[in-house]
């Protein structure tokens, strides 16, 4: 991955602010067609890109680029696609009040580790 100067990644801001704080979260952008997909579903987002936005993006990104905040964006062919993982710190607490897991799956986790058992 690399990183490109602020100039450059400029182009890339109204993807940015798209995504907002969501995690995880992933835009998949074409011209005139953004599509935010979350956790909860996915849904079509107005952003402002058109053709010529997407071409300098393209080219910007035959490399990988990390932001700050850990959102990896990608060309992929001619979509580009920007993923933000999920926060680092999540408890499976949070996994199941999110509905991301059930309860009993959380137990189950738990109690491997506990176990000191390889889950994979």
């Amino acid at each position: 991955m690399v990183s490109a100067n602020s100039a450059d990644v400029a182009v890339l801001e109204p993807l940015f602010a798209c995504l907002g704080r969501a995690r995880p979260a992933r835009l998949v952008v074409q011209p005139h067609r953004t599509t935010l997909e979350r956790v909860e579903g996915c849904e079509l987002v107005a952003v402002p890109w058109d053709a010529d936005q997407h071409a300098r993006a393209l080219a910007l990104l035959a490399t990988p680029y990390c932001a700050p905040d850990g959102t990896v964006a990608t060309a992929l062919g001619t979509v580009i696609v920007l993923v933000r993982a999920p926060a680092p710190q999540i408890r499976l607490d949070d996994l199941v009040k999110e509905g991301r897991l059930s309860g009993l799956a959380a137990r189950f986790i738990s109690g491997a580790l506990v176990l000191g058992r390889n889950l994979l």
